[in-house]
């Protein structure tokens, strides 16, 4: 998946923890404008309660991204918005500050 430049604001990155619920998974990974749409450099680490989570480095703005969740993109219920990429997929979004 390819998603054209990033909006982000330039700036320091800072550190920004994403969890999703799923417990049942075999594999989580996260997809975004920060990491080329890569959907296995960024994999989360499952924790004993079953929830997945990972620590970005990210710099202020806005970002796109999907959890991609035993090979399938998923949106994050918990996402503060989401739209479509450059492209026509949909993505979640999350702004830093």
């Amino acid at each position: 998946m390819q998603a054209g430049k990033p909006t982000v604001g330039a700036g320091k990155a800072i550190p920004v923890i994403l969890k999703f619920d799923a417990p049942k998974a075999k594999t989580v990974t996260i997809a975004g404008d920060f990491n080329d749409w890569d959907t296995e450099c960024s994999p989360l680490e499952k924790t004993m309660s079953g929830l997945w989570e990972i620590t970005l480095q990210l710099t202020h703005g806005r970002h796109r991204y999907v959890y991609v969740v035993d090979g399938e993109c998923v949106l994050d219920p918990n996402a503060h918005g989401a739209e479509k990429t450059d492209e026509g997929y949909k993505s979640s979004l999350l702004f830093v500050s």
